[in-house]
């Protein structure tokens, strides 16, 4: 049985919000940070995927999805910056907590590349096997990183707006 630490790291982005950014910005191309039960992407890195484990290390491709472990956001956002910067048309997608007081969160607002996307409601994302949904205690935003323009809107109810 996995730690209480670790099961807290696997709970999934929910499929209607994976629908809600592609209505803007096209479909996802890899999931940088998933398992095979909740990869958004046809490519995807993780344990058990047939790409390999390591999406911190592995070639991104195209546009990227992250939803990386909390307690270790500092590597993937690292990871998106380089990808943004290695081929103009890439772009990087974190979904991630709003920490203002974070190294990585200061490094994204200082990032020309780096949009910051406001989301609502909250994101009530889907539990692991054997634990209980609920909505969590605090709020996510999406990093949009891309050299082109950004394509997802500043604040928007993720639920309700379509392109």
């Amino acid at each position: 049985m996995p730690s209480a630490g670790k099961v807290r790291q696997r709970w999934a982005t929910p499929r209607a919000l994976i629908q809600a950014v592609e209505s803007y910005v096209g479909p996802l191309d890899l999931d940088a940070c998933a398992e095979a039960h909740t990869a958004k992407a046809p490519r995807w890195y993780g344990p058990g995927s047939p790409l390999g484990e390591d999406g911190l290390t592995a070639p991104w491709v195209g546009t990227t999805w992250c939803n990386p472990p909390y307690d270790s956001i500092e590597p993937w956002v690292l990871r998106a910056q380089d990808h943004v910067r290695t081929l103009p048309t890439n772009r990087a997608l974190l979904l991630v907590p709003p920490r203002t007081e974070q190294r990585w969160w200061h490094r994204l607002t200082d990032d020309s590349c780096a949009k910051l996307r406001v989301l609502r409601p909250r994101v009530a994302f889907d539990a692991p096997e054997g634990i209980a949904a609920r909505v969590p205690s605090f709020p996510v935003v999406i990093w949009e990183l891309s050299a082109r323009l950004p394509r997802l809107p500043a604040a928007w109810d993720w639920r309700v707006s379509k392109r």
